[in-house]
């Protein structure tokens, strides 16, 4: 009877036991909107205050760029001028891959990158996303992003930290992407809150021509709630060559030959008086030259 008494009473006693114990710690909404993204999804940081990306992330990109093939499953999805874009299937995912190759003819490495990287210059040219930057620190920036989707779809969201390293002796930059959050911009029922699987670029001189860019850009993402699978591949295809094709047509815009003050009219107008004002020169030399000879007008000059 005691040991059954006591089986009874440690019975009791574990609920108790093994109850969680209550957290008083004030919960702040970055913590709110880990704990809603932890369900499964790829882990997130919280509002990081230290650079998020180590050596690892940046070998990883540059490993997914040198891998080419069928035989690492890569595929041949679109070829412009100037562009070239692989697929591959991710075999934990139904999400697919994409890697683009893009030329930036006549864009200097210095000035893509300042296109590509400055906030204040990528809202210039590109049409498709709104960018916003939350926070920036020494060696790495906190962004807010969205995507625009066609009308039938919800649009996108994220909150990334993003940086950048400068590798001289490959004449390489590398530009890095990674979910985050941040208090000021929690998840958002206008928008669903997208996850980034893979997120970089590798920015490098056109070794044919130095006033010339490289672009390779890898992106895998988790676009979250409903889109027909169609109509996502065609954006997620489509998206580089977009990116590529907006930030030339700026380019050229910028470096537009400026107008001439004088318009084809006028210019004919000048040349003309020119003309006129130099022969009555020519005209006024001879004279001086030779007293016996008139100029025009050399009754009214007798009057005078």
């Amino acid at each position: 009877m005691a040991d059954e008494a006591n089986a009874a009473a440690t019975t009791e006693k574990k609920p108790e036991e093994n109850a969680p114990v209550e957290d008083k710690t004030e919960e702040t909404p970055a913590d709110t909107e880990t704990a809603k993204q932890d369900g499964g999804a790829a882990p997130v940081l919280v509002a990081p205050t230290e650079n998020p990306f180590g050596v690892d992330d940046f070998e990883h990109i540059l490993q997914m760029e040198a891998s080419e093939g069928a035989d690492n499953g890569w595929e041949p999805a679109k070829k412009n001028v100037g562009a070239e874009v692989f697929k591959k299937k991710d075999k934990n995912s139904d999400i697919t891959m994409v890697k683009s190759f893009l030329t930036l003819t006549g864009i200097p490495l210095d000035k893509a990158i300042e296109l590509i990287t400055k906030c204040d210059e990528r809202k210039k040219w590109d049409k498709d996303n709104m960018i916003e930057v939350l926070d920036e620190k020494s060696d790495f920036s906190i962004l807010y992003w969205k995507f625009k989707f066609p009308a039938a779809c919800t649009d996108r969201d994220f909150v990334l930290a993003s940086t950048t390293r400068v590798d001289e002796d490959n004449k390489r930059h590398i530009v890095l992407y990674k979910d985050c959050v941040h208090p000021d911009k929690a998840p958002n029922s206008q928008y669903i809150r997208g996850e980034t699987m893979v997120n970089g670029l590798i920015i490098r001189p056109d070794d044919k021509d130095a006033e010339s860019t490289k672009v390779t850009l890898i992106q895998q993402f988790n676009m979250k709630g409903w889109i027909p699978k169609f109509l996502l591949n065609r954006l997620t295809l489509a998206r580089a060559l977009g990116l590529r094709e907006q930030m030339l047509e700026y380019w050229k815009e910028l470096n537009k030959p400026a107008p001439k003050e004088n318009g084809p009219t006028e210019s004919k107008e000048e040349n003309k008086e020119n003309k006129e004002e130099a022969a009555g020169e020519e005209k006024k030399e001879e004279a001086e030259s030779n007293p016996e000879s008139k100029p025009e007008g050399g009754e009214e000059e007798k009057k005078e």
